[in-house]
This record gives structure tokens, C-alpha cells and sequence, in this order.
């Protein structure tokens, strides 16, 4: 059984590729430098002279890309995708309705929306995880001193320089007000969020002169989606886990370990140890 890979430097690759292997698939590899588009015509040629003659099971990547979903779609191919990120804008391309899609999503409140907006293209699933590796993993040697601890956090703090809501200094004082108390309000609120409700009238103007956003024809994602997701709820989920480190740091000083990409973290009592390579070091 042979299954088209779309091949880019993703996350669980190697994993990916190991359990589709065992499971008794033959990969293909596809590759191409367009594949984040949302239209073409170059990719489209490859990806219809890679299928062409070649029967495939299905076509798997990670994160959904509507120009596979195209050709997917032109050459009756399912297309099986996991997305991993959250948010995500592609998945309000227009072709995320085609029939031959099967999109896996780890964020349920994300597969609630969409389902209910009559998109059943989408399926709710937990992020899934290679136990074979693991258990490889659990045996090898490591650096103790590095990765033992009695608390870690491994992930992101989202306040690299040039994030997205940065692009938003320039305001006016009314709609910073407005923007700094609608985050201090969806940081208090678990379960729901509302930010993207909330962002309208003058608020909205002002946002779109201090930083212009428009969608293409290809999709339906709006300003409001994008400056509630991309530039708000990043600066409230880095405001939320640098408040929950500071508050450990303080109760179980220097027994917290952070393992970031951002070297430059200083929080008090937290020992930041940089990046960790998930298949060299185990914490």
C-alpha cells in the first residue's frame, strides 16, 4: 500500500514515517517550495507528475496545506492531515469542504467551531504519540545534570522580539486600554474565549490602520479571527504561563527547570536551560 508523505522539516516526522513503515505502508516522499501556498500552478505540475501513474492509499501530512488538498482533490487521492498548531489559518481555505479531506485537529474548540459551521471534512482527535520510541528513549543515557529536576516546563513563552502583538504599539491610549483590559479579562476565564467577540467598532478600525489585514479570495478568515488569535491570544497564553513559572519560582525557588527557546528568559528563581532536543534528552 503506498502512501504519498508530504516531506517539510515538521515536528514527528521521523515518528510519523517509523509507525506508517510498520503499519506495512510504502512511503513516497514529496517536496516542494510552494507547499504553504494557497495556490500554485508550479506545485500543482509536480504534484500531479509525482501521482501520475502511481496508485496511493492516501496522502498524510502534518498541518493541512490547501494546495495538497487540491491535488488531492484533482486526482481523487484522500488526504489525510494532522495539524499540530493552533491557531491555523489554512483551515479556512475553501478547501477545506472538499470530500476527498480527512483533517485531523488536537484543538476541540477549534473542531467544534468548524463542525458546527457544517464542515465535516474535520475530526477531533488528542495529539498522538510514538510509545515505541519512547520506551527507546527511556533507556538511553542522558545528561542528568541538565535534565533532572523536580519540575520543568518545556515550550514556548511566545515573547520573542517581533511577535505579533508588538506590531500593535503604535495605537491610540483608548484601544490600548481596551485591548490590555480584554486580556486581563480572558486570562481570568478558562474554557471560553471571547476575544475575538469583542473586537469591533472603533476598536477594529484602529487595529486594521495600525496593522492592514485583509484575507484573499481563497479563504474566509476574518480581521477579527486573526488579531484575536495571532496577535492577542499569544500575548495572553505569554502572559498566563510567565505568571504560573514567577508563582512557582517563588513557592519551590530554583526546583523549576524551563526548557525554552528563548535564552534570554530571566524569571526569578527558575533556572532557564535553553532548548531541548526531544530525541536526544529525556527531563
Amino acid at each position: 500500500m503506498n502512501v504519498l508523505f508530504i516531506d517539510w522539516a515538521c515536528f514527528g516526522k521521523v515518528d510519523a514515517i517509523f509507525t506508517l513503515e510498520q503499519m506495512g505502508y510504502k512511503l513516497t516522499m514529496f517536496s516542494h517550495k510552494d507547499y504553504q501556498e494557497r495556490i500554485s500552478a508550479e506545485f500543482d505540475s509536480a504534484f500531479d507528475t509525482a501521482v501520475k501513474n502511481k496508485k496511493f492509499k492516501f496522502c498524510f501530512s502534518f498541518n493541512f496545506y490547501p494546495v495538497v488538498a487540491e491535488g488531492c482533490k484533482r486526482n481523487d487521492i484522500p488526504y489525510l492531515s494532522l495539524v499540530y498548531d493552533s491557531p491555523y489559518v489554512p483551515l479556512y481555505s475553501y478547501t477545506i469542504i472538499y470530500p476527498t479531506n480527512h483533517v485531523f485537529l488536537f484543538d476541540k474548540q477549534e473542531y467544534v467551531k468548524l463542525y458546527n459551521m457544517g464542515i465535516h471534512t474535520v475530526h477531533y482527535t488528542p495529539l498522538p504519540v510514538n510509545a515505541t520510541i519512547i520506551d527507546f528513549l527511556a533507556k538511553k543515557e542522558f545528561d542528568s545534570s541538565k535534565c533532572t529536576c523536580d519540575i520543568s516546563f518545556i515550550g514556548a513563552l511566545y515573547n520573542e522580539q517581533h511577535n505579533f502583538y508588538e506590531r500593535l504599539a503604535n495605537v491610540n491610549d483608548y484601544t490600548r486600554g481596551y485591548l490590555d483590559a480584554i486580556i486581563e479579562a480572558q486570562l481570568k476565564i478558562y474554557g471560553y474565549n471571547f476575544l475575538e467577540e469583542v473586537l469591533t467598532g472603533d476598536v477594529l478600525k484602529e487595529l486594521l490602520r495600525v496593522s492592514p489585514y485583509a484575507n484573499d479570495k481563497y479563504g474566509i478568515e476574518t480581521p477579527e479571527y486573526i488579531y484575536a488569535n495571532y496577535y492577542l491570544g499569544r500575548k495572553v497564553t505569554s502572559l498566563e504561563r510567565i505568571r504560573l513559572l514567577t508563582a512557582i519560582g517563588e513557592r519551590f525557588p530554583n526546583q523549576l527547570k524551563l526548557f525554552t527557546l528563548n535564552k534570554e528568559v530571566d524569571i526569578p528563581h527558575v533556572r532557564n536551560m535553553g532548548a531541548t532536543d526531544y530525541y536526544s534528552e529525556s527531563s
